[in-house]
């Protein structure tokens, strides 16, 4: 199938929602995910955003919301709009990126709705043993994707949290 992994930050939304329209491939047929930049947390902002993000794609909804990094703080509150957003029918799916053990906990201890997606960077240099054992001892799902040109970029794992019961 076709993802497009876009973002706020990445300043691209524009165009690839150009290149979307041009393309000529039914929407049902491409899965979008973008991400709320992290200098943009709490829950109105984040639906803010988020509408911002599908006016510059020209999309009614995106298959997948990220929170980009818990960097940006008020975690709790950013979730709460990331969920409404999902309500709403904005995004079919909702999740995080580059969260850690903690921050994932601190989602589940809320009882909150847990995120589908926590996409993190992996490579030799960046390996994440905590996060990665935490997954496999909730039975995670794992997907991985890498650059094949020229084998400097990283590898991205896309897991689906299983700490759902609540």
């Amino acid at each position: 199938y076709k993802l497009i992994d876009t973002a706020a930050l990445y300043n691209n939304e524009e165009d690839v929602g150009k290149a979307l329209a041009d393309s000529g491939i039914p929407r049902e047929d491409i899965f979008v995910v973008t991400k709320l930049h992290s200098d943009k947390h709490g829950k109105e902002s984040a639906l803010k955003e988020l509408e911002i993000s599908l006016k510059k794609l020209g999309l009614k909804y995106v298959d997948l919301f990220l929170i980009h990094s818990p960097k940006g703080g008020k975690i709790l509150e950013t979730w709460e709009g990331f969920i409404e957003a999902k309500k709403r029918g904005l995004a079919k799916s909702i999740g995080v990126s580059n969260f850690g053990v903690g921050q994932l906990e601190g989602l589940k201890k809320a009882g909150k709705e847990m995120p589908e997606v926590n996409q993190i960077e992996l490579h030799v240099w960046n390996q994440q043993k905590e996060v990665l054992t935490a997954m496999d001892d909730d039975g995670d799902d794992r997907n991985g994707d890498g650059d094949n040109d020229d084998g400097d970029a990283p590898l991205t794992m896309t897991t689906k949290p299983k700490m759902n019961q609540h």
